[in-house]
């Protein structure tokens, strides 16, 4: 489409028809190229940005609208969305140049469509390599030529749920009966799920408030069903949510210790690979951290510190601190939120054998496991010549 006059009229263009993976070092050159036409260039910042999705390895597999095996770009985070707009809203009007047929007023195409498509092509190029079909054992999405497979019709929409369609789930730990001047009480814990759009990330609600209809059509028509299918993943990912899915409204769901211990450590991690996020408590010191400090043993002077002689301690007939005679100390430092605890300490978090625990005037959310290996380490404690 062309101006002409007050308006707008198709006009006819040369093109060059390339495949995707021949297109990408042609468009990449012409985007450092300074004579090169903006449509050009505007599609070398793109091809750019896909190929650093698929180098971070962002590939979603499912199926085109003829039901062949095809890659897509996700799944994307907020700041990739927030990026790709960014570069949607930049594109020039010679970028949005598609065949027309004649059918229907001339309107421009939607950038960030276009945009999307050409990730998506990009996707669903490069991991067909003459080798993928040896890694897959298969040609399904490793071929070169696409395959017709109607029979993944719902494997590939529970690939997309949370991802590039429905909503994204996340947990949020409330912790209950937590008092401020206490260590005897048991706290209480509870996971509630809450409901992201795919969208629009900055848009966020309970799955109650989903159910009572208090967000609308926020998070689409299909709000219910989305929600109950991104949770039905992350109980085959991690049991203990279970329970919401026969729950008349997936509220909330109350966590043991043990199920608490287990999603410090493991359980998040086998979360995270289902895109689920989890906050914990912020009333809550956590996040024990583990620093070693190589140094002469107990007692012995640093050398090139100040002795009580004056001078230092070079040229006394001693070692230096890194010569091959020194006698080194192994040590391990230990903090929990940024403090450094002792050993009475350590020995207090790890003896209590609760993922909560009371500790300088303070409630403290630790993994007992992990404390248990940090005291180990600590009671390794070693010295060697070097």
């Amino acid at each position: 489409m062309v101006a002409d006059g007050d308006g707008v009229e198709p006009a006819r263009v040369p093109a060059v028809l390339l495949p995707v993976r021949e297109a990408l070092p042609v468009l990449t050159r012409a985007r450092a190229d300074a004579s090169g036409h903006r449509a050009a260039v505007f599609w070398g910042a793109v091809a750019v940005e896909a190929l650093h999705l698929v180098a971070r390895g962002l590939l979603l597999p499912g199926l085109s609208e003829t039901d062949h095996d095809a890659w897509r770009a996700g799944p994307l985070d907020a700041r990739d969305t927030e990026r790709i707009r960014h570069l949607a809203a930049a594109m020039p009007p010679e970028a949005h140049a598609v065949p027309v047929d004649g059918a229907g007023p001339p309107r421009l195409p939607d950038p960030e469509r276009l945009v999307r498509a050409f990730l998506d092509a990009v996707a669903d190029t490069l991991p067909r390599t003459p080798a993928a079909t040896l890694v897959t054992d298969g040609p399904a999405y490793a071929a070169a030529e696409p395959r017709q497979l109607p029979e993944l019709h719902s494997w590939a929409a529970d690939v997309a749920a949370g991802h590039d369609t429905g909503v994204r789930l996340s947990l949020r730990v409330e912790v209950r009966d937590l008092p401020a001047d206490s260590g005897d009480a048991s706290p209480a814990f509870r996971a509630v799920p809450q409901v992201h759009s795919v969208s629009d990330p900055a848009l966020v609600a309970d799955t109650a408030e989903v159910w009572s209809g208090a967000v609308g059509d926020a998070f689409g028509t299909r709000a219910r069903m989305d929600t109950l299918l991104a949770l039905r993943r992350a109980a085959r990912t991690w049991p203990p949510l279970a329970p919401l899915l026969s729950a008349a409204v997936p509220e909330a769901v109350d966590l043991a210790d043990e199920e608490i211990t287990e999603l410090l450590g493991a359980g998040t991690r086998a979360l995270a690979g289902a895109g689920v996020d989890v906050h914990w408590p912020r009333e809550l010191a956590r996040d024990l951290t583990t620093r070693a400090e190589v140094g002469p043993p107990d007692g012995e002077p640093v050398p090139g510190a100040a002795s009580e002689k004056g001078g230092t301690s070079f040229g006394e007939g001693g070692p230096s601190f890194l010569s091959a005679d020194a006698l080194l100390a192994f040590d391990w430092w230990f903090a929990l939120g940024g403090e450094q605890l002792t050993r009475d300490e350590l020995d207090r978090l790890a003896e209590a054998n609760r993922p909560v625990v009371r500790l300088r005037d303070r409630w403290v959310l630790v993994d007992p496991e992990e404390v248990r290996r940090a005291r180990a380490r600590q009671d390794s404690r070693y010295c060697s010549a070097r």
